[in-house]
């Protein structure tokens, strides 16, 4: 959806092949006017009363979306009608050939008449910021996720300088390749969050780009545009749904990873062979996340199959004579 920002020519002029650019539009008669064309509009009996618009704030509205509905594809004939039993705009060739058998037809200017003050407008909106606030906040949860494996990161280092005062000569080795594990752990992961963020930020661009393309409609635009811009928008967000649903089936890096060391039992009595000094364990958990996104999508179901990764860190026992005492600080 895109806002056109092309000059606006008057109507009447540009039948006259007179170019003059439009100062205001009349959305009943679709077209712009200039100061002299607007002034003769607002005189003539039959245009007094129609309402026009800021061709500045015209240009603002999103055109392809409301000047869609503008006309019937098949019949090539305004949309005057409106059938309740399938709750669609229709033109009067649409109601002989389709809905000659539908009873309560009426005149779509009536239903459409208060549609910006509707619970139709107000739904959609609400539809559109809750996703946004959502995305926002699976956004804010994933850079949160990181800092906490930055900080966990951080506290695994320092508990284990605790053990080092007896065994420095030993974990110093052992260090080396610990910090180049929480390394690669982190950097995985980051990158795999950096693609989930992008991916919801896509989704929340095209939310946002939907909100402010209404707020404009809403603000600037007659009854039928702002019904044609909810009919276009409703029918993006299914599809924009179906996209965000298969995006959490799919478990695009959406859950909770958490990052530990688990010491071993010879780190204390530091053996005279080979063995397995700590583990560096990466999980994964439900997302912990209050979000609800989709109507059909709870934060609840975004739950995947835990995953536990382990990695072993083994070194050579290089001390010749085990230490008769080692304490920990």
């Amino acid at each position: 959806m895109t806002t056109e920002t092309q000059e606006i020519i008057c109507g009447p002029c540009d039948f006259r092949e007179i170019a003059k650019l439009a100062v205001v539009w009349c959305p009943t008669c679709d077209e712009g006017l200039c100061d002299e064309c607007s002034g003769h509009h607002r005189a003539a009996k039959a245009t007094r009363g129609h309402q026009f618009i800021d061709s500045d704030h015209y240009k603002e509205m999103p055109r392809k979306m409301i000047e869609e509905f503008n006309k019937c594809p098949e019949h090539d004939e305004k949309y005057e009608l409106f059938c309740p039993k399938h709750a669609t705009h229709c033109c009067v060739q649409c109601v002989k050939e389709k809905h000659a058998k539908c009873t309560g037809i009426t005149l779509l200017k009536k239903v459409i008449e208060n549609i910006k003050s509707s619970v139709t407008a107000t739904t959609i909106m609400q539809q559109i910021e809750k996703r946004m606030e959502g995305l926002s906040k699976l956004t804010k949860n994933r850079v949160e996720n990181i800092n906490r494996i930055d900080k966990q990161s951080s506290e695994l280092c320092t508990d284990f300088r605790r053990m080092r005062k007896e065994i420095d000569l030993v974990l110093d080795e052992f260090e080396k390749e610990l910090s180049e594990q929480v390394i690669s752990v982190k950097n995985t992961q980051s990158s795999i969050v950096d693609n989930t963020i992008a991916q919801i930020a896509t989704h929340e661009s095209v939310y946002k780009e939907m909100y402010s393309a209404l707020l404009k409609v809403l603000a600037y635009g007659s009854n039928f545009q702002v019904y044609s811009a909810i009919k276009k928008i409703e029918e993006k967000l299914m599809n924009e749904d179906k996209e965000i649903e298969l995006f959490f089936k799919n478990d695009n890096g959406l859950q909770e990873i958490n990052i530990a060391l688990e010491c071993s039992q010879q780190l204390s009595s530091l053996l005279t062979e080979d063995f397995s000094l700590a583990t560096v364990r990466t999980s994964n958990s439900t997302l912990e996340c209050d979000l609800k996104i989709l109507d059909n999508l709870e934060a609840q179901n975004l739950s995947t199959t835990a995953r536990t990764t382990v990695s072993e860190l083994n070194i050579k026992q290089y001390v010749q004579t085990r230490r008769s005492t080692i304490s920990y600080i």
